[in-house]
């Protein structure tokens, strides 16, 4: 429920969270956040699970 008690917040500071919030609810999203290329050598030491 933290989803909504931030969606219909009317405090100032929650301000930018509510943007972000209803940006997702009216599916306005990034079309891309960013991409990364893996080595084999992290892939094989799986430090992406860290």
């Amino acid at each position: 429920h933290i989803f909504e008690e931030i969606l219909y917040s009317t405090d100032d500071e929650l301000k930018d969270a509510r943007t972000k919030l209803q940006d997702v609810v009216k599916r306005r999203l990034p079309k891309c956040v960013g991409e990364t290329r893996i080595s084999q050598n992290m892939f094989e030491n799986k430090q992406l699970l860290q």
